[in-house]
């Protein structure tokens, strides 16, 4: 009794420990929403994608600074000696020191105004006489710098930074766009792979079905109720049929490697790892009417928007070029507080201060290059560019037209066939099942039971064709039209 208790324990072990064993091997499912979510972490061309605007950002700080203030400051020393000229006119020798220093702001409207202190000292000594003549000189000042034509106002001196603005916006859009080409991509790659599972279960199936058929048409023949012909052919059948089937085999682990680049798989997976995912959907949703459909993909598209901005930074070129054709006419104010002394520098700034002396100027400056050419040629080579960039927009808007209603026409016919062809594929099935009937009765032929199978087989992978074809469709329109984010539980993409 206890040996029977024992055996009994021991099977019951070993049927726990075999269990853990086939749960343990049996691979997970990859959901579709699953494999999104790795594209979108892991895939290494979204990993680059994602630094653009880091660099876009930078050529906006680098034009915003323009506008920082800018610290200066300089030193100077000199020094003369003259000695008795030959005619014994009396010499002397000085040295001269002055220091310098400020801040330098730019504005909008391309002024430059620049608050700036200057310290002079200068020690002269007659070589004759004992003492020496020093003297301190501070003033405190600033200086205003206006340009009136080229170079004025803040329409042109923004453009640069108008531009690099919509630079990091156009670099948002391109990375917005490799997004949803991935997530597409992705998808796509993953009703392929579910595709070819299906093709490799249906080529099964039909080995299968060859192996049944040969395995009777051998009775039949020892029998003597088949001929050596209708052997040869199934035996054929079977062969080609399992033919098909390596080669099936061989096309899901290809598939199955270009989801797994999408997903960034091969940088933790092996590559005898293929991915178990879901089966092509049986259930489609209803296609909504062009019009809004034509709408959403006007204001979704990242090509419309890209190109937009494109055009503004070409119209800031015009404005540039525009500028650069005047002729430079600056405004220049210029103001200081003085103060001289003969004991310290302290005193010299205090006179400043209380306004002891004071130095004030307006002027103008003016130049012109002769002839204007090169503004002129830039300003006509900046409005063609503009001119074309309009056209082009045109163009994309109406590729962008094209493809909305092929995606849509195509995922309306696909509908359509998608169930045309699960008809075909419901009547096949019985078509075959009576044809079997039939054949092991005797009352049709090796050949038209042969046939039948085949078109039973052809259906079966039409309506697989169909459905593959139907999903991709729907793909390309979500991504048209811009709920392809959405499709998979996340946020819409807009284009800001």
């Amino acid at each position: 009794m206890r040996a029977y208790q024992k055996t009994i324990l021991l099977l019951c072990s070993l049927a726990v420990a075999s269990g853990q064993t086939l749960m343990a091997r049996e691979p997970s499912v990859l959901t579709l929403n699953q494999a999104v979510d790795e594209a979108l972490a892991n895939n290494l061309g979204l990993q680059i994608a994602r630094l653009d605007p880091v660099i876009a950002e930078g050529e906006l700080s680098a034009a915003d600074a323009d506008y920082d203030p800018e610290l200066f400051a300089a030193a100077s020393y000199s020094i003369r000696d003259a000695g008795t000229t030959y005619d014994e006119t009396v010499g002397s020798e000085s040295d001269a020191r002055t220091y310098q220093g400020g801040v330098r702001q730019k504005l909008s409207t391309g002024a430059t105004v620049t608050l700036s202190t200057t310290l002079n000292r200068n020690d002269s000594t007659a070589l004759t006489n004992i003492g020496s003549n020093l003297d301190y000189e501070s003033n405190v000042g600033l200086e205003v710098r206006q340009p009136l034509l080229k170079g004025a106002w803040r329409d042109y001196n923004l453009a640069e930074l108008r531009k690099a603005k919509s630079g990091l916006n156009e670099s948002k859009l391109t990375l917005r766009k490799q997004i949803l080409d991935i997530v597409q991509q992705t998808e796509q790659a993953y009703w392929d792979l579910a595709y070819a599972y299906a093709y490799v279960e249906m080529q099964r199936s039909g080995v299968k079905a060859s192996e049944q058929l040969v395995a009777e048409t051998e009775s039949k023949f020892k029998a003597n109720l088949a001929s050596r012909v209708e052997l040869l052919q199934a035996q054929s059948q079977l062969a080609s049929d399992q033919e098909a089937l390596l080669l099936a085999e061989s096309n899901l682990e290809s598939v199955a490697d270009t989801l797994l680049v999408l997903i960034g798989g091969f940088q933790s997976a092996s590559v005898e790892d293929i991915p178990v995912v879901t089966t092509l959907p049986q259930k489609f949703p209803s296609l909504a009417d062009y019009d809004s459909v034509w709408i959403n993909a006007l204001q979704a598209s990242e090509d419309v928007a890209i190109q937009e901005e494109q055009i503004f930074q070409y119209e800031q070129d015009a404005v540039t070029a525009r500028h650069r054709k005047r002729p430079q006419l600056d405004l220049v104010a210029t103001g200081a507080y003085i103060g001289l002394d003969d004991t310290s520098v302290d005193n010299a700034y205090s006179n400043a201060v209380d306004r002891e002396g004071d130095r004030w100027g307006v002027m103008l400056e003016y130049s012109m290059p002769w002839g204007m050419n090169e503004g002129k040629a830039r300003l006509q080579q900046a409005k063609a560019r503009v001119e074309q960039e309009e056209i082009r927009l045109i163009q994309v808007k109406q590729t962008l037209r094209s493809t909305t209603r092929s995606a849509w026409r195509n995922t309306n016919v696909g509908l359509s066939r998608v169930e045309l062809t699960q008809t075909t594929l419901d009547l096949q099935e019985q078509a075959f099942a009576e044809a079997q009937a039939k054949y092991q009765r005797g009352l049709i032929s090796f050949r038209e039971m042969l046939e039948a199978q085949r078109d039973y087989d052809q259906a079966r992978q039409n309506h697989l064709q169909s459905t593959l074809q139907l999903m991709k469709y729907e793909v390309d329109l979500s991504r048209i039209d811009g709920s392809l984010m959405a499709r998979h539980g996340y946020e819409p993409l807009n284009n800001n």
